[in-house]
């Protein structure tokens, strides 16, 4: 079972991580970016063999960087290791008009 919401978040290019920090929270918070950008880097970093080259399109280093920038966007990399490490499944629809 599940809920389908709708909530409008900024397109600053860390609406991924707004969205799922309202999905834990209940709340549209911006500033969570930089704290889920850190918890990706550091599991990219930690895990080099699953977060290898052809995983990431680039060397592992070099996304690490690329990730902790606030004009970086997230996308499945992303989505999977937040949902791990948080513990949740969730769905995430991207609708513009």
């Amino acid at each position: 079972n599940g809920i389908l919401l709708k909530q409008v978040v900024a397109a600053d290019n860390s609406c991924l991580f707004t969205s799922i920090g309202f999905l834990l929270s209940g709340k549209v918070d911006t500033s969570v970016g930089s704290f889920m950008r850190e918890i990706i880097a550091q599991t990219v970093h930690n895990e080099k063999e699953i977060y290898n080259d052809g995983i990431l399109g680039r060397p592992n280093a070099d996304y690490v960087a690329w990730i902790m920038q606030e004009s970086s966007w997230g996308g499945a990399i992303e989505v999977s290791i937040l949902s791990a490490h948080y513990g949740i499944e969730y769905v995430y629809f991207l609708i513009t008009f």
